[in-house]
């Protein structure tokens, strides 16, 4: 999301990128970066609710969870959905309202506080690295190419050790 804030910005606007502080603290520099080069972007930090459902203080990523607690993702998917409060009082609390927010496909929560402030709402779908270093190996793991006729069908790539299946286009 920071790319996509610096993207933005080079356009002209005032870009700001909520985020939890562990998040903010992260990315820091590449805001920093943004800024010397005379970009509007900032940081506004929403502190994090995930020890108010049991996880650790400091928890704010999911590459900060072992895969051997699945009971935390629950939690974690939880404290993100308590964002909405502390995001809409933010909104709520501005001179001016925003012209957009701009979200995560992972953060759906967001279209309740848009809805709800009567401010349009933007879905990036991100695909991260990992995503397509998971395709690259399983699509001639698994025969898929071998198995591709029907070019308007969509095949499975893989179903085990990620949170939901991933799915890839024959054409």
């Amino acid at each position: 999301m920071v790319d996509l804030a610096h993207l933005l910005a080079a356009r002209g606007p005032w870009v700001t990128v909520l985020t939890t502080p562990v998040n903010a603290a992260r990315n820091r520099a590449a805001v920093e970066a943004a800024n010397k080069v005379g970009l509007a972007v900032e940081f506004v930090e929403l502190p994090f609710p995930g020890p108010q459902l049991g996880l650790p203080e400091g928890m704010e990523a999911v590459d900060q969870m072992s895969w051997f607690e699945p009971g935390m993702y629950v939690k974690f998917f939880q404290a993100i959905w308590k964002l909405v409060e502390p995001l809409e009082e933010y909104v709520r609390a501005l001179p001016r309202r925003p012209d957009c927010l701009v979200a995560d496909a992972c953060n759906p929560w967001m279209k309740a506080v848009c809805a709800s402030l009567g401010i349009p709402m933007m879905v990036i779908h991100t695909a991260r690295p990992s995503t397509f270093l998971l395709a690259v190996h399983n699509l001639p793991a698994h025969n898929v190419y071998d198995r591709v006729g029907d070019h308007n069908k969509y095949y499975v790539l893989c179903t085990r050790q990620v949170m939901h299946p991933a799915y890839i286009a024959a054409s």
